[in-house]
């Protein structure tokens, strides 16, 4: 059934009861309309100490069953018989694009708030091109890598999952080939084309709430310090929460999408650029002063 979402104003409640009085002949008593609009907060959060980095978990595939009845390869933990979803933390990465404003890219490829997203991608990268932080990425990049292929691997092998697909490969190695993981990009950068990491999440909740993450910093005393940044600046050095997901969409198109987590630690942002002011005039016309 389609979510219907009813949003109902003060003003407009306000104005129907006096519709409603003044048909039955009545004084109005109510509570006077306030026309200052009210300052929002956001909730406190709890910085999640409990979730893992992606190299400290021990995953393994398994095929899980939807409502539905689908069958579709998941990333699990090891052992896990409920096959719950794993959500780890991501090294510190590199911004090469970004909608993580309060509104995703809303208005931006879509005008449906339930197809709009938060979307980053991210590259190997430190705010110096540190070594350290190029390797870390790009172990990252592997990593989604590994899992995503063994994703598609088993579920070629299973007798039931995705069926259709699998028949038409030979064998596991060229299925592996044909998926198009969603998660993993290459871009043109300054320095050729390179590997990045693109991660979604939905601009709403399933129940149409804020869906939009919570950032944090690093304070001078190792605590964590909740922020809300109104964009994120290319360049910047995230650490991102990430899960996997397998997708498989009509006209044959399958592979491992990522999905972005509810927190996101902001490592580093570079300062503002100023952009210097350009002669626009042509002709280099000099300023020469006169009266209209």
């Amino acid at each position: 059934m389609p979510k219907v979402t009813i949003n109902t104003s003060f003003a407009s409640k306000r104005a129907n009861v006096l519709k409603q009085c003044n048909a039955k002949k009545t004084e109005y008593s109510g509570t006077d309309l306030n026309t200052t609009p009210a300052k929002e907060e956001a909730p406190q959060e709890e910085f999640p100490d409990s979730c893992k980095t992606f190299q400290q978990e021990d995953l393994d595939v398994g095929i899980f069953k939807k409502r539905s009845g689908e069958l579709l390869p998941k990333v699990i933990r090891k052992n896990d018989s409920k096959q719950r979803n794993v959500t780890f933390w991501l090294p510190p990465m590199k911004v090469k694009y970004s909608d993580l404003g309060k509104n995703g890219n809303l208005g931006k490829f879509t005008e449906d708030p339930s197809k709009a997203k938060f979307s980053v991608t991210l590259m190997p990268g430190g705010p110096n091109k540190e070594e350290a932080f190029v390797k870390q990425g790009e172990e990252a990049i592997q990593f989604v890598r590994k899992w995503s292929n063994k994703c598609m691997g088993t579920a070629f092998h299973h007798e039931e999952a995705w069926k259709t697909l699998s028949s038409k490969h030979e064998d596991d190695v060229s299925f592996v080939k044909g998926a198009q993981h969603s998660v993993l990009k290459t871009v043109d950068d300054d320095d050729g084309e390179v590997e990045v990491l693109s991660i979604n999440r939905r601009l709403e909740g399933w129940s149409g709430e804020p869906n939009r993450p919570v950032f944090w910093k690093l304070k001078e005393d190792n605590t964590y310090e909740q922020v809300d940044p109104k964009y994120i600046k290319k360049g910047t050095i995230l650490s991102v929460q990430m899960s996997f997901r397998s997708y498989k969409i009509p006209g044959g198109r399958y592979g491992m999408a990522g999905d972005l987590g509810k927190h996101i630690l902001i490592v580093y942002s570079p300062p503002m650029q100023q952009k210097p002011r350009r002669q626009a005039a042509p002709f280099n016309v000099p300023y020469i002063p006169f009266d209209v």
